[in-house]
């Protein structure tokens, strides 16, 4: 053995402060990673090389070899391995470095006259490595399995299925080795050892756990209540929740099989009702009344179902001999109340957009109306992204709109909701004159003539095409419309940043002869100090109105 004195290695750490010191972004003298010596290669080389060889190992075949001889020729990506070589690379850099200079000094002189090896940083993914050694180790891996019990559903009863023995590998031993081994980027085969593995329980217990079973189903029916819906469970679900486990008996020192309700099975049940027993908080609406902002539809808290304290009242129910369950639910609390209207910032009117449906018939003009209605005092917050159709909800006879004829696919039918493009087209406008910024519009396919010069309006037509905009302003905007005569106006009312908006247009070009046209308008926004903030040009493609009214948007 080789020993240095505290005189040696300071007469090193001497001689070799020269070269040692000026690393830079350079690994220090000596440093390798799993065989890859990167000594003084800046970091952008070390990276490349590292992520080559780490692509190649994790493609590479590794052997797991038992004892008796059995193979098995798999990849370390098989087995949820990935080599992170950011991180390898900031734990080697970290040699040599410091606030320290003589520990830095020591540790470089020590690099260099020993060498540092910096194992790979491996990382596993648990999930997928479980499911590697179920699946590709399962014929050198099978763990025993417990005397059960399966629900016919056809005769109801409960089958028995006898224990089996097993034969198991030592997992971590397994593991360890397989870890090591992509630390050092080695394919060197994994040996591993195996011994049998013996049911817990074979006989013990099982009448009386089959017994229990039974009982539990033939107690039923049990009803499930959540707020105004109920249900019966059905048998086959029921006994789904029954867990066959082996408990041990430490007084004679052995397992006996048991039948338990499983909560996390009913929560597995439960998660398919959460998505109809959701109750979406409402926001309060607001009017601008004397240029205050008043609440003139309260919020409603909303429900949200609690599966894991759900699970439990099942559970207890049915172990309690209860036939009734009442389902626990969380409140959602509406993000807008109509005690924090003081709060919201909206003093002045950032924007507003007109149009006129003079000429309309009857059950159009009604429909335009309910359409308002919808939009009146909704609340949007700084940052959010507004959906025309989102707000709209479902256009039918229930939702108060009435049928208007138009001819689709050259026939005469009625559709609902005519007239809402006019509401669209209006809250386009002021959305742009706002200088918000617009994420989705689509021109109408003809030009519509409540809308005034071509360019400046946008279809919708629930799911597709929505008319889109965030509220790009530093504070929550209001909503709101009025109706002059025939003139439709909606107007955004939030806080006054200092913006300036410009629209050019809408301006049309290409007029063709049988009536097709197109159009643009621009929409410029400047910030306080007259630095563009947004421009956006919105085309619009009308075709020829001769091709009118098969492909109409009956919502025109």
């Amino acid at each position: 053995m080789i020993f240095f004195t505290p005189a040696f290695l300071t007469g090193a750490i001497l001689f070799a402060t020269p070269p040692i010191l000026n690393n830079g972004d350079k690994a220090i003298q000596g440093v390798l990673v799993a065989s890859a010596d990167i000594s003084k290669m800046p970091y952008d080389e070390a990276f490349a090389l590292l992520e080559e060889k780490a692509e190649n190992f994790l493609n590479s075949q590794i052997t797991i070899r038992t004892k008796d001889g059995y193979e098995i020729k798999v990849t370390p990506q098989q087995m949820g391995i990935d080599l992170n070589v950011e991180k390898t690379l900031a734990n080697a850099y970290k040699h040599g470095r410091g606030p320290n200079l003589p520990v830095k000094l020591t540790e470089q002189v020590r690099a260099l006259f020993f060498g540092i090896k910096e194992p790979m940083y491996v990382e596993i993914d648990k999930k997928h490595f479980s499911g590697f050694v179920t699946n590709t180790l399962a014929p050198i891996h099978r763990p025993a399995k417990n005397t059960t019990f399966k629900y016919n559903t056809d005769t109801e009863k409960f089958e028995q299925i006898e224990a089996i023995d097993g034969k198991i590998i030592d997992l971590p031993e397994f593991f360890d080795l397989a870890i090591s081994r992509s630390q050092a980027l080695s394919q060197e085969e994994i040996i591993v050892s195996q011994h049998n593995d013996l049911p817990l329980v074979k006989t013990e217990g099982i009448l009386e756990a089959k017994n229990t079973a039974e009982d539990i189903i033939e107690s039923g029916p049990y009803t499930i209540e959540a707020l105004d819906k109920s249900w019966e469970v059905e048998k086959e679900d029921l006994a789904s929740w029954i867990s066959f486990i082996p408990i041990r008996d430490t007084s004679e020192q052995k397992h006996a099989l048991s039948a338990v309700i499983s909560s996390k099975y009913i929560e597995d049940y439960l998660l398919q009702f959460v998505p109809g027993l959701q109750i979406e908080p409402v926001n309060a609406k607001f009017n601008l009344n004397n240029g205050k902002v008043e609440a003139f539809s309260l919020a409603k808290e909303g429900k949200a179902l609690d599966v894991a304290e759900s699970a439990r009242i099942v559970k207890e129910s049915i172990e309690n001999g209860n036939p009734v369950s009442i389902l626990a639910f969380n409140d959602i609390l509406p993000e807008i109340t109509s005690e924090n209207i003081d709060n919201l910032g909206i003093n002045t009117l950032i924007g507003k957009g007109e149009s006129d449906y003079a000429g309309s018939p009857n059950n159009r003009i009604h429909n335009i109306k309910v359409g308002f209605d919808k939009y009146q005092g909704i609340l949007i917050a700084p940052g959010e992204e507004f959906s025309f159709n989102q707000n709209l909800g479902p256009v039918n006879a229930a939702s108060g709109y009435l049928p208007e004829l138009v001819i689709l696919q050259d026939r005469t039918v009625p559709q609902y909701g005519g007239g809402l493009c006019q509401v669209s087209t209006t809250l386009f406008r002021a959305a742009v004159n706002a200088g918000l910024e617009i994420t989705q519009r689509s021109a109408h396919s003809f030009v519509v003539q409540y809308y005034g010069t071509p360019g400046f309006d946008a279809t919708i037509y629930p799911p597709n095409p929505d008319l889109k905009f965030k509220n790009n302003t530093p504070g929550y905007m209001l909503i709101q419309y009025k109706i002059t005569g025939t003139k439709l106006t909606f107007e955004l009312y939030g806080q006054d940043d200092g913006r300036r908006v410009e629209i050019d247009g809408p301006h049309i070009y290409d007029r063709q002869a049988n009536g097709a046209m197109k159009a643009w308008v621009k929409q410029t926004v400047y910030d306080k100090n007259d630095n563009v903030m947004e421009e956006q040009t919105f085309y619009s493609n009308y075709k020829s109105p001769s091709l009118y009214p098969v492909n109409r948007n009956p919502l025109e």
